[in-house]
C-alpha cells in the first residue's frame, strides 16, 4: 500500500495528527509506505486535508487512487470569542458577508462527497456524515508519546509553590471559557494555598507574554511547538479541556427554557458545545497520568467513564469543587494511578490506527 500524503504544519494538529502520528503508527505496525504528492501518480491511496481547495486537481493526477478525507467538517467561525458585545457584532457582521461570498463551505461539500472515505475525529462527526451517505470511520485525535515526559515528570520538585494548569488548543476557545476557571479558583482553596500559573498553549502565542496577573493567578501565552509542549507537560499538575461555551443568563433561564425550547424540569440544562467536542486534549493529559477536567461529551465519557467523579464538571461551582481537591497533592496523585490503570497509550493507539488501516483497506477493494 503507497500512500500519498500532502505537506503539512506539524504545529497544526488537525494536520499533525493524520499526516505525523497516524502516518507513524501506520508504518509502525502495517506494510505501507508514504510519498509526498510529486508521487501520487504511482500511489493506490491519497491522503486529503479538508482546507485542500479543490480534490479534483489530485483526482485529474491518478484517477485509479482512493482519496481519503480527514476532518471532513469544515469549522467556519461565526463570531469572535471576544466578550466585548460589540466586538461580536462586528465580527459577526463580519464574518456573515464572509461566509455569504466566498466558496469555502461549497468547495469542502464537494470534496467530501469526490472523496471514498471520510475519516472522523468523533463518534458525532462520523454519524453526522454516515447519516448523508458517507462512507466514515471514526479515530480519535491521538497524538505523540514520549516516555521522556513520564521519567522527568518523576523527578518534580513535591515541594513547589507554583500550580500549573495547561491548556492545549485553539485561542478562541480559551477565551470563551477562561473567565469561568478564574472565578473558580478565586473561590477554591487553590489559590491560598499556591501560585496558579494557567499556560495556554496555542498556536496564536501573543508573544509568549504574561497578559493576566492578578491576585496570585497568572496566565501565559506560549506558542505551540514540540518542546514548549513537552516543557509544559513535565510540569504540568492539571490539565483544562474545556468543551462547552458559557451562556448568557439572559438565555439560561426557565421561561426561555419552556417557552422555546421545549423544556420541562428547573434543572434541564443548557449546553451550547463546539460540533467537533473531543477527547484530544484529554488524552494527551491522560497518557503521561495527568489529572485534568473537562466538560463530559460523548467521547470523553466513554473513554474516560472511570473519571466521571474526578474530571467532569458542567458548571462554575462543579469546576470549583474539583479545584478545590486537586489542590491536594494526595488527591492529585491518586488520580494519577487511577489514569495509568485504565488508560494505556500503546493499547488505545494500536486501536485506532488499527480502525483505520482496516477501514482504508476495505476501501482498497472496493
Amino acid at each position: 500500500m503507497k500512500i500519498a500524503i500532502p505537506k503539512y504544519d506539524i504545529n497544526i494538529g488537525s494536520q499533525r495528527i493524520p499526516f505525523f502520528v497516524y502516518k507513524n503508527l501506520l508504518e509502525k505496525y502495517y506494510s505501507v509506505e508514504f510519498v509526498g504528492y510529486d508521487e501520487i501518480k504511482e500511489s493506490n491511496i491519497v491522503f486529503v486535508y479538508s482546507g485542500f481547495k479543490n480534490i479534483n486537481t489530485l483526482i485529474a493526477k491518478n484517477k485509479k487512487a482512493k482519496f481519503i478525507m480527514f476532518k471532513p467538517h469544515l469549522e467556519i467561525p461565526i463570531a469572535c470569542s471576544d466578550t466585548s458585545l460589540i466586538k461580536r457584532l462586528l465580527t459577526f457582521i463580519f464574518y456573515f458577508f464572509k461566509i455569504r461570498f466566498n466558496n469555502e463551505k461549497k468547495n469542502q461539500i464537494e470534496n467530501n462527497s469526490l472523496a471514498d472515505l471520510l475519516i472522523c475525529d468523533t463518534p458525532r462527526i462520523s454519524r453526522f456524515f454516515s447519516s448523508r451517505g458517507y462512507k466514515t470511520v471514526y479515530c480519535a485525535l491521538i497524538d505523540n508519546f514520549d516516555n521522556k515526559i513520564i521519567s522527568s515528570r518523576n523527578n518534580l520538585d513535591c515541594n513547589k509553590d507554583v500550580f500549573n494548569i495547561l491548556f492545549i488548543g485553539n485561542l478562541s476557545h480559551f477565551n470563551s471559557n477562561i473567565a469561568n476557571l478564574i472565578r473558580a479558583i478565586s473561590v477554591s482553596n487553590l489559590k491560598n494555598k499556591y501560585n496558579v500559573v494557567i499556560n495556554c498553549l496555542s498556536g496564536k502565542s501573543k508573544n509568549n507574554k504574561i497578559f493576566y496577573k492578578k491576585n496570585k493567578i497568572s496566565i501565559n501565552y506560549i506558542e505551540y511547538n514540540d518542546f514548549n509542549l513537552s516543557e509544559l507537560l513535565i510540569n504540568c499538575d492539571l490539565g483544562w479541556v474545556p468543551n462547552s461555551y458559557p451562556l448568557s443568563s439572559l438565555i439560561n433561564n426557565n421561561f426561555i427554557k419552556a417557552i422555546f425550547c421545549g423544556g420541562t424540569q428547573y434543572y434541564d440544562i443548557f449546553n451550547l458545545q463546539k460540533f467537533s467536542s473531543n477527547a484530544g486534549r484529554c488524552l494527551i493529559f491522560a497518557q503521561y497520568g495527568i489529572p485534568f477536567l473537562t466538560h463530559p461529551n460523548e467521547e470523553t465519557s466513554f473513554t474516560f467513564n472511570f473519571l466521571n467523579n474526578y474530571s467532569f464538571y458542567e458548571s462554575e461551582k462543579e469546576l470549583a469543587y474539583h479545584l478545590e481537591n486537586f489542590s491536594s497533592k494526595s488527591y492529585r496523585n491518586k488520580v494519577k494511578e487511577i489514569l495509568f490503570s485504565n488508560f494505556n497509550y500503546e493499547k488505545f493507539a494500536i486501536r485506532e490506527v488499527g480502525k483505520l488501516y482496516n477501514a482504508i483497506n476495505i476501501t482498497t477493494k472496493k
